[in-house]
């Protein structure tokens, strides 16, 4: 059998590799295709390479900033608590979260939490409070850990299933808005849908 039959679930994933699901993901929620080049400004990024389009598209929407300006860790393993930072702040460019969702109560029960990095304290709160993540079989978070691609597989699961709810009520939402309106003054309104995006700020944090 080649490599390509395999799926190595407990095989550690890259950086690269999960920037490259994060903007995959992203193709299927706007329904557009990136297509970007160069390396973002990276020098362990390699132009025209399988995953430097998706590095390139999430620099510029400041969903990855890497460990410099000039350094991505492209082979570098992926841990559990960037992964959910990049998840999370896909998840608030896509104008899905909220104070609420990202509130520390449910991460402090957990005996690890401490471990947390200062930069993915707030990803990782909203992470489990929508169910990104639920801690391993001995109910720890392991924030510095590798992630491997099985569980890598499983958050991208979890996160599809959370952006698909939200996404079903804001249409819902928006729907009974353009009814309502439209019943106040007897005509059909246009295009009553806005969408605004927070301006993310830029934190000095390896993700």
């Amino acid at each position: 059998f080649s490599r390509d039959v395999y799926f190595n679930p407990g095989k550690h994933a890259t950086r690269a590799q999960f920037v490259t699901v994060l903007g995959r993901e992203y193709e299927r929620e706007s329904g557009t295709t990136i297509a970007r080049s160069g390396n973002a400004g990276y020098s362990d990024v390699v132009s025209g390479s399988y995953y430097s389009r998706y590095v390139v598209w999430g620099k510029e929407i400041g969903i990855v900033k890497g460990y410099s300006s000039s350094q991505f860790g492209t082979n570098d393993d992926v841990t559990r608590e960037q992964m959910v930072t990049f998840l999370y702040r896909l998840a608030e460019y896509s104008g899905f979260t909220d104070q609420d969702s990202a509130d520390s109560t449910k991460m402090k029960a957990f005996p690890d939490s401490g471990n947390v990095s200062s930069y993915a304290v707030t990803p990782m709160a909203w992470a489990i409070n929508v169910g990104i993540i639920i801690g391993d079989d001995n109910g720890k978070l392991r924030p510095l850990d590798s992630c491997t691609r099985a569980e890598m597989a499983t958050m991208f699961s979890r996160y599809k299933t959370y952006y698909d709810t939200h996404a079903a009520n804001v249409s819902a939402a928006v729907l009974a808005g353009q009814m309502e309106s439209a019943a106040e003054t007897g005509g059909v309104t246009q295009d009553a849908e806005t969408t605004e995006t927070a301006e993310l700020q830029p934190e000095n944090e390896a993700a």
